[in-house]
């Protein structure tokens, strides 16, 4: 239950922070814990203004067990970035997309998983 309020506070600041960028994405960030009695399937979006060019995407994970997938989605709703951890292992990459204008989604899966993930775009 704390880590659903973390993660609902920190969607809460996200888009807060969203709301008053005019016509740039600027930055955002979040972090949650995961722990393997509770396994999530949770998205987190984030709008893109006209006139961004592009969308920088950092995903930090550190998992502990279990599975861990995740799925970038861009305003028109394609798969930009996908993946997946089994069993202890890490992660991190920055990648960056070309820009368009609406919505784009960060979705968390996991599965008898336990570890912590960051994340952070720009533009």
């Amino acid at each position: 239950m704390k880590r659903k309020l973390v993660f609902l506070f920190t969607s809460i600041l996200l888009v807060l922070a969203l709301s008053a960028c005019g016509v740039s994405i600027s930055s955002g960030k979040g972090h949650s814990t995961y722990t393997k009695d509770h396994n999530i399937n949770e998205a987190t979006g984030f709008k893109v203004k006209s006139g961004i060019k592009k969308v920088n995407f950092t995903l930090d994970i550190k998992n502990k067990e279990g599975n861990f997938s995740w799925e970038v989605t861009n305003s028109k709703n394609e798969i930009v970035w996908d993946g997946s951890l089994k069993g202890k292992e890490s992660f991190k990459e920055t990648k960056a997309f070309p820009a368009t204008e609406g919505n784009f989604s960060l979705t968390i899966k996991t599965e008898t998983a336990a570890g912590s993930y960051d994340f952070k775009w720009s533009d």
